[in-house]
């Protein structure tokens, strides 16, 4: 749900500015799919995969109301499908020199069909070492909300033409084990995306609308320190520094930040039985979609808890976590289609799951 504010109400449909309007807005999808995969060794060097994958989304809903008086601005029950073809080969070339290669193409009833390949060279000189030079095609359906939603002209309308961003990425990876506990990896990358989808306001009905509006490339690296001990204790480190520009005018990519940290360790309270996890999360600065906003978004780092027991009885795992454990404040940016600039996140919250297997 979404409200629409300012300093004066009035509940009418087609009201006069400045107004408030509460409006409710509700989405479901259901779906069913399959997928084959074969995978056979041909020629002694040469593993080769082959599959298809189907999706029949039967049901896709979108509905938008105001309760007082009751008002429909949407109300529309969708249906689509996906389908895909894919095939890979896993060439061995020489003693720890490795090949793989593979195409996907998929068909999607909103907008098409994308092919993307993708082609991995390795090189492991020894045991604890690995050098990858990986490339990469790949794709972003656009979702239902960004194809269709819309409130009867009040705001937004519908983008049904939309089509998918599509990232082309060219990555040199190296891993190295360090001693018996301890793996590293160093990555440097660099990302080319197209057609990306985003909302702008259209000047001929004052309307925000999704649009594919251009390009974009960033370059960044990563690095990453992993251990596990024989005692159950597990820790990983991971840094990304990285910059996305827009590609047409050179200036940096909205509510992309300059770096994240991630860390988290799990220590055995009950060897087998129970364990505490820690996780850190740690996000650089925003910047705000301008001209439509112009308030940046902080860094921000939270710490989320989990307790985990397994096998609490025959087949019934246990888990209970803490997200946001010292309460922080903090926001994500609002986008242009928002009033609000910064949009307040969640303080301390939990949640318990059990899982039980037959």
């Amino acid at each position: 749900m979404w409200e629409r504010t300012s300093s004066s109400e009035d509940n009418t449909v087609n009201p006069v500015s400045p107004f408030r309007l509460v409006m409710r807005d509700r989405a479901e999808a259901r779906s069913w799919g399959a997928e084959t995969k074969v995978t056979r060794t041909l020629l002694e060097r040469h593993t080769a995969t082959a599959g298809a994958e189907y999706r029949r989304i039967y049901r896709i809903t979108q509905t938008i109301f105001a309760e007082d008086p009751f008002t429909s601005f949407l109300d529309t029950n969708r249906n689509s499908y996906i389908w895909a073809l894919f095939l890979q080969d896993e060439v061995r070339l020489a003693e720890g020199l490795l090949l793989n290669v593979g195409i996907r193409h998929d068909h999607y009833g909103t907008f098409g069909g994308t092919t993307n390949p993708r082609a991995a060279l390795i090189w492991s000189p020894r045991e604890t070492t690995a050098l990858k030079l990986l490339y990469g095609q790949a794709f972003r359906a656009p979702t239902p909300f960004e194809l269709y939603w819309n409130d009867g002209g009040l705001t937004q309308k519908a983008s049904p033409d939309l089509k998918p961003e599509r990232i082309r990425t060219l990555e040199v990876v190296w891993e190295q084990g360090l001693g018996k506990n301890l793996r590293s990896v160093v990555a440097a990358y660099e990302n080319r995306i197209k057609d990306l989808i985003g909302v702008v306001t259209d000047p001929a009905d004052g309307l925000d609308v999704s649009r594919n509006l251009g390009e974009a490339r960033g370059r960044g690296v990563e690095v990453e320190l992993a251990g596990k001990w024989d005692s159950g204790f597990e820790g990983r480190v991971s840094g990304n520094l990285q910059r996305t520009k827009d590609g047409a005018t050179g200036e940096r990519l909205p509510n992309s930040p300059p770096y994240t940290i991630q860390a988290n360790g799990i220590a055995p309270l009950y060897p087998g039985k129970i364990f505490a996890g820690i996780e850190g999360q740690f996000i650089g600065h925003r910047e705000p979609a301008r001209p439509a906003h112009s308030t940046p978004a902080g860094g921000y780092a939270v710490l989320n808890l989990t307790l985990h027991a397994r096998e609490l009885v025959k087949g019934v795992d246990a888990s209970a976590t803490v997200y946001n454990l010292l309460d922080r404040s903090y926001s994500d940016l609002g986008g242009p289609e928002h009033l609000q600039e910064l949009i307040p996140q969640d303080g301390r919250s939990f949640r318990v799951k059990v899982t039980a297997s037959f």
